[in-house]
């Protein structure tokens, strides 16, 4: 038994006791770093979460107002579509109407189109005799006095 309890084997004992000790500090600093680094990289992975929440509701909110955007702009077209239909259709009665009207000049002046043209020619050469009417015959007729209407007994 004093051979087991020597000091060098005290000694080999405390080293290897020493050792262990220092392997176990050594061991929980890494577990310490370890979970410090599992918790900061679990913190900037709420953080990114949150930031990516955020980004997903902002997205969610655009994403709305285009479907909206894009009902009122497909009403808008609709509407704008059936405008342009009834104005197609309006243009195209106006043509009809426009097309019957010349037919009814084209029968009228074929009709009475040498009547018509005689009175034009009768109405021209009228204005131009009128235009060379001096001021002085507008005269005489306004002197003219018309004769009072007969007594009838």
């Amino acid at each position: 038994a004093a051979d087991y309890a020597s000091p060098c084997r005290f000694a080999s004992f405390l080293q290897s006791v020493t050792r262990v000790a220092l392997q176990m500090k050594s061991v929980r600093g890494q577990k310490n770093e370890t979970y410090t680094s599992v918790l900061n990289v679990v913190s900037d992975l709420q953080e990114f979460e949150s930031s990516l929440e955020v980004k997903l509701r902002s997205m969610r909110v655009s994403l709305r107002l285009l479907v909206e955007e894009a009902r009122r702009l497909t009403l808008r077209v609709a509407k704008e579509w059936e405008l342009r239909e009834l104005a197609a259709e309006a243009l195209q009665k106006v043509q009809d109407r426009k097309k019957t009207v010349e037919s009814r000049i084209a029968a009228v002046d074929a009709r009475y189109g040498s009547e018509l043209e005689k009175a034009r020619q009768l109405a021209a050469t009228t204005l131009r005799q009128l235009q060379r009417v001096e001021a002085c015959h507008f005269e005489h007729l306004a002197s003219y006095q018309h004769l009072p209407p007969p007594v009838v007994r």
